[in-house]
């Protein structure tokens, strides 16, 4: 891990070589394809193909890919019940586990998404309830004293799906269950090949805002939290890219009346450039989008905002995705708006047409942040996304946009991405009363699609009714620590406390 000093001139020309050597794609439907497909039905009596989108699931009975470290720990069970509205595969069934049980995978090097499936349900007579375990895969902690059903309970879901985005450094990829006390089960087991370069990067990217570059390896994991269609339906696996990702509505998280107006193009091309890859997200998520709308007089004090219930002690990867497909909007600084998270504003003013390049062409930018707890408490906190007009810019517009959004947990040092499993409460207290203020400091940022992808930031952590003093110390790195000063890294930035 390395921290090196960056010349501004070098830097601008850089970004300008971008612009200039930009190459439009029109090839969006060139999909990914990955080099690993995995799909494990836990249970299974037999290999079996699902009729919703195709895709083909093996059974994990008879495998040579499971073993346990004590013999005949492991059954498998059918759901005692399931209505018409859970899908059959991987759902129907699952493998319970008494013991450790191990799974092993050989792959090809490279980042991979692993997809884990859990239905709570009565299986072989035991109550769902006393199932509680942890996941682990190499050095990373995925889930720990994990509990399904306080977790659906807590979502209001009849089941759900944890992603994960892992590093593989060598040929083989392992996932073990190990049960807290009681048992433990999984229903399905998903593992997908993605591009490299995606959430993922091994290369400098330059701190926005400072004079510094950031060089961070590739032991980092993801979790994904959310991971949105701002604006538009949801977008099912099978609609995506070709690496079977979820893009869900985001009507559920939008704060108090912060609305706006939906925006929706679907019949408009979208252009991807070569730094936005047609598999970064599908043409779908940039034809619809949330807006403020371009009446500018009622806009000028409004702003959209979203609530979001994330674990606190963790950084986190944020993720807006933008694309300006409104007839109107062809030219810079016609709509300027700023991003405002957990109350602290990014500092970018964001004109898409600027950052894309022109009408139809995607953009995304990256910031990093902490979600940071008070006192002893190490539960969920609500976190509080705002877009609002950049009024000093004098825009065409008073006005703001957002297609989509992917918020990602980030490992700790020591590996683990394991939240506290969630009280069991209903979660609609995330989108009722006021979101903390005192949550998050985003402390850089970096654009694709005008510039580079993902920027593991350096991370602030701030002190509790005091403002951060010179002294104060940050970890940068995952694997081989390495620190900075406060002084150092924010270049004289003055940073304040937030609520």
């Amino acid at each position: 891990m390395k921290i090196t000093q960056r010349n501004p001139l070098v830097t601008t020309h850089f970004y300008l070589f971008l612009i200039i050597h930009l190459t439009i794609s029109t090839t969006a439907d060139l999909l990914y394809i990955p080099s690993e497909n995995i799909l494990i039905n836990c249970g299974f009596p037999s290999n079996t193909t699902a009729s919703s989108n195709d895709r083909n699931w093996i059974t994990d009975i008879g495998s040579n890919f499971m073993f346990s470290a004590q013999p005949n720990t492991s059954t498998t069970s059918e759901a005692s019940k399931q209505s018409i509205s859970i899908p059959q595969i991987p759902y129907k069934t699952a493998r319970l586990f008494y013991s450790q049980l191990n799974y092993s995978f050989s792959v090809s090097p490279g980042p991979k998404f692993v997809r884990l499936y859990f239905y709570p349900d009565s299986y072989s007579g035991l109550n769902q309830s006393d199932a509680f375990f942890t996941v682990s895969s190499g050095q990373f902690t995925l889930l720990s004293n994990f509990s399904p059903s306080l977790t659906t309970d807590y979502l209001n879901q009849d089941y759900l799906i944890k992603e994960f985005c892992i590093n593989i450094e060598g040929h083989t990829l392992d996932i073990t269950f190990t049960p807290s006390h009681g048992y433990g089960f999984v229903n399905g087991i998903e593992i997908v090949s993605m591009p490299p370069n995606l959430y993922i990067r091994d290369e400098l990217l330059p701190f926005v805002g400072q004079l510094n570059w950031f060089e961070f390896d590739n032991y980092t994991a993801l979790e994904t939290v959310y991971r949105l269609n701002v604006g538009g339906n949801e977008i099912p696996p099978e609609n995506d890219t070709g690496i079977f990702r979820t893009w869900f509505q985001d009507s559920h998280y939008i704060f108090g009346g912060s609305y706006g107006e939906t925006s929706k193009k679907t019949e408009v091309g979208i252009h991807y450039p070569s730094t936005v890859p047609p598999y970064t997200a599908p043409e779908d998520l940039y034809r619809t989008a949330r807006v403020m709308s371009l009446d500018s007089e009622i806009n000028i004090h409004k702003q959209l905002t979203w609530s979001f219930s994330l674990d606190t002690g963790f950084f986190y990867l944020f993720r807006f995705h933008l694309c300006e497909t409104r007839d109107q909007i062809t030219k810079p600084n016609q709509i300027v708006f700023y991003i405002s998270i957990g109350n602290e504003t990014s500092g970018d003013r964001m004109d898409v047409i600027k950052r894309s390049g022109g009408n139809g062409v995607p953009v995304y930018v990256d910031y990093v942040g902490m979600v940071v707890a008070e006192g002893n408490y190490r539960g969920k906190q609500d976190l509080w996304i705002s877009l609002y007009p950049c009024i000093e810019a004098n825009p065409m517009y008073y006005d703001a946009i957002l297609n989509g959004l992917e918020i990602f947990k980030l490992n700790h040092t020591d590996g683990n991405l394991a939240g506290s499993n969630p009280p069991p409460t209903n979660p609609d207290r995330v989108h009722s009363g006021t979101p903390s203020r005192r949550l998050i400091l985003v402390v850089g940022s970096v654009v694709a699609g005008g510039a580079i992808a993902i920027c593991l930031v350096c991370f602030l952590i701030y002190r509790y009714g005091r403002s951060l003093k010179d002294k104060s110390w940050v970890s940068l790195a995952n694997n081989n620590r390495r620190y900075l000063s406060l002084v150092e890294i924010t270049n004289s930035r003055q940073y304040e406390q937030v609520g």
